[in-house]
């Protein structure tokens, strides 16, 4: 598997998201106030993202700016957004442990539809990604400062939601492998 540089993942994302939102690039400009010619570059990692166009595309998409300006090395193969809604909508949980038994019934139904070569793979993806993270958080002094709050916080919402990604992938590639 070729590892892709920043600018590709982050044009897959995009394009990932809008699609999601079944958006022609026409109506994601439209709503991000962007022209065509921005969105298109930014999918096909023609230039380099701006901050206000991050932004920009970030709020017409639903997600956060710091998702967009800082893509993570994989897509984790579950909407975490939707899981959440689910949650809320369904279980209101009134505890940590409530939450996170909720979120990894559902991780686990939604990763059903996988063989066990595709959960292990996604595995060793998961690993990389999180060590990767676990990597930049131990930066040196002056790299720390310069992350914000906000992207600290992010970040350990990625490592967390792979954490538990990673504990349903095991169970159910166990699980694949007695069956």
């Amino acid at each position: 598997m070729q590892m892709q540089n920043e600018e590709e993942r982050r044009g897959r994302l995009i394009r990932s998201l809008r699609e999601r939102k079944l958006w022609t690039r026409e109506q994601l400009a439209r709503e991000a106030g962007v022209s065509i010619t921005t969105v298109t570059d930014s999918e096909e990692a023609r230039t380099q993202m701006r901050i206000g166009t991050a932004s920009k595309l970030a709020e017409a998409l639903g997600v956060d700016a710091l998702e967009i300006l800082h893509p993570p090395l994989i897509q984790l193969p579950i909407d975490i957004a939707a899981v959440d809604r689910e949650i809320d909508q369904t279980v209101k949980p009134r505890s940590t442990q409530e939450y996170q038994e909720a979120r990894d019934t559902i991780y686990a139904r939604e990763l059903r539809r996988y063989t066990r070569e595709e959960l292990f793979d996604l595995k060793d993806e998961l690993l990389r990604e999180a060590s990767r993270l676990a990597d930049e958080q131990r930066g040196s002094r002056e790299d720390l400062r310069r992350i914000t709050k906000a992207e600290h916080d992010w970040r350990m919402a990625v490592m967390e939601n792979a954490n538990a990604v990673l504990r349903v992938l095991e169970r159910a590639a166990t699980r694949q492998e007695v069956e």
